[in-house]
């Protein structure tokens, strides 16, 4: 468990680091009420061209500085819910139990959303900011603690953890799945596993089925917690929630906002995730640690 903490947290900032310019993209779409912004390329080029070539990189010292335990805690949460769900034989991979596999990915949402909330709502506010109001994260969680204290800081907690948890159901679910299909496939396995390559291929597949039952979610937490507080009553529930807003004007296609970054970002992001955690795994094994 040792092992698959570590490896876990060297996936995540290897996530973070190839995956933010695109996420920074995402973020600035879901957000834009105004129709700002045409499309990726236009919303990144008028970026770069208003505050600079790092402006993609705005809030990247939130997730990173999260997203490595994050990951550490998701790949450590995924392992005890193998504990929980899985059969001694889920993972054959001529008979693999998709169902057990998937809950124990999602049993990892757990451990990752005390972290994964507040970091996210510190990253949306710096990466939608024009003015310049916040010069780094701890100002924002001085201004968000001001206003509201514990309660503003926490502000999308339970859609954060809705949508984590039904994208991790497919992440690891079609990681596993990836992984015995290419164990046999020359340049992707050896010696009847899939090797490094094999791993990218599988992660990038994975990343790309992570989003498709979380992009909804995602949408109505990047509104909530981006807007002034006492906008919303709530992401999903109430007389003026984020989801009823997004109904009336936008409709069931408005649910679905900023898709473009979230599969362009999710093949290379997601590669490099599971790469980087295969790399450290063998990298702690080789190192003598069981």
């Amino acid at each position: 468990m040792v092992k698959t903490f570590l490896a876990g947290g060297g996936g995540g900032a290897s996530l973070v680091v190839v995956g933010h310019p695109l996420d920074t993209i995402k973020v600035r779409l879901q957000a834009d009420t105004a129709g700002k912004y045409k499309g990726v390329v236009d919303c990144a080029m008028k970026a770069i061209r208003s505050e600079g070539p790092l402006a993609l990189y705005k809030g990247m010292v939130p997730p990173l500085s999260a997203t490595t335990p994050m990951y550490a805690l998701c790949f450590f949460g995924y392992n005890q819910g193998k504990r929980i769900f899985c059969d001694a034989d889920a993972y054959d991979p001529n008979n693999l139990k998709l169902v057990q596999i998937g809950l124990a990915g999602a049993t990892s949402a757990i451990f990752t959303t005390p972290i994964q909330a507040p970091q996210e709502l510190l990253k949306c506010t710096l990466q939608t900011q024009t003015e310049g109001q916040f010069k780094n994260a701890a100002d924002v969680a001085k201004h968000l603690y001001g206003t509201g204290g514990m309660r503003a800081l926490t502000r999308g907690f339970g859609i954060t953890l809705v949508r984590d948890a039904s994208a991790s159901v497919m992440y690891f679910s079609w990681y596993e799945f990836m992984k015995a299909r290419l164990s046999n496939v020359p340049g992707l396995s050896t010696d009847g596993r899939t090797n490094f390559a094999g791993s990218f291929v599988a992660g990038g597949v994975a990343g790309v089925w992570n989003w498709v039952p979380a992009i909804p979610f995602d949408r109505l937490k990047t509104k909530y917690q981006t807007a002034a507080p006492g906008v919303y009553s709530g992401a999903v529930f109430g007389s003026s929630s984020a989801l009823k807003e997004v109904m009336a004007h936008e409709g069931i296609r408005g649910l679905f906002k900023g898709t473009a970054p979230i599969f362009i970002r999710a093949v290379p992001a997601n590669a490099a995730c599971f790469g980087g955690y295969e790399i450290c795994f063998s990298a702690l094994t080789s190192m003598g640690l069981e």
